[in-house]
């Protein structure tokens, strides 16, 4: 008996720690970590391609467009947490209102786009949104998680690489509560931690750990907990700006 424990414990420290799939719900989170948040500025960066053919031969080229200042702040207070988010050149800001709890459930978002806004109140499995003096209701799971609290959940996430994080419902809402075009799926989603990496930050080599949402987001976080950046690949990319 001894001998297979000891050889269990040789093949585990040979090959790695296979780690379990842990639901968000039962990690223990610390969101006063989310209290150094405060203020932070990130620069919108939007890819696109340019194709040219020249003597028959055609070349592709990955062009970066720069499209203003995200800044995001973070407020935590006694039950919830309050994000902000304001694209000055969009003239766009955005408030999300979430529970405290790993979920950070949705209970109100407001946008405000020029002299236009949007609130948008959640509550039993539904969303509820007031535009333009009109009332729209469609449905949104309570534990839904949505882009701009990802932003500040993958801050507070263990760092040890291979670890695997679920939750079961997922949603794009930075710009605006979700419509028909944004993608929400009711089958569980998994945060991924792929350990550290290097990334370059204003021309500098940045080491943080490196997070991948269902193959179709990534983010990284600096061990102070800091989002130095966050990507949708081939869409959209926030970069930190250094204070």
């Amino acid at each position: 008996m001894k001998k297979l424990l000891l050889s269990s414990l040789v093949l585990t420290c040979l090959c790695g720690v296979t780690w379990a799939q842990q639901p968000v719900a039962d990690l223990k989170l610390d969101f006063n970590r989310l209290k150094s948040w405060d203020t932070k500025r990130y620069e919108m960066l939007v890819p696109y391609s340019v194709t040219t053919a020249l003597g028959g031969q055609t070349n592709k080229q990955v062009n970066i467009n720069h499209a203003g200042i995200s800044t995001m702040a973070t407020e935590v207070t006694g039950d919830s947490l309050i994000l902000t988010e304001t694209m000055e050149r969009q003239k766009m800001k955005m408030v999300y209102h979430c529970r405290k709890d790993n979920g950070l459930a949705l209970l109100k978002s407001d946008m405000t786009m020029g002299n236009q806004t949007a609130i948008a109140e959640f509550k039993d499995g539904k969303m509820s949104v007031t535009a333009n003096g009109k009332v729209h209701e469609m449905p949104f799971p309570e534990d839904t998680l949505v882009e701009p609290a990802f932003l500040r959940l993958v801050t507070l996430l263990p760092r040890e690489k291979g670890g695997r994080f679920s939750f079961k419902h997922w949603s794009e809402m930075r710009g605006g509560p979700p419509s028909d075009s944004v993608p929400m799926t009711k089958a569980p989603l998994v945060i991924v931690c792929e350990g550290e990496d290097t990334i370059k930050l204003a021309g500098k080599d940045v080491r943080g750990t490196k997070y991948n949402l269902g193959n179709r987001y990534l983010a990284w976080v600096r061990d102070d907990g800091t989002l130095l950046r966050y990507e949708l690949p081939g869409r959209t990319i926030l970069e930190l700006v250094a204070n």
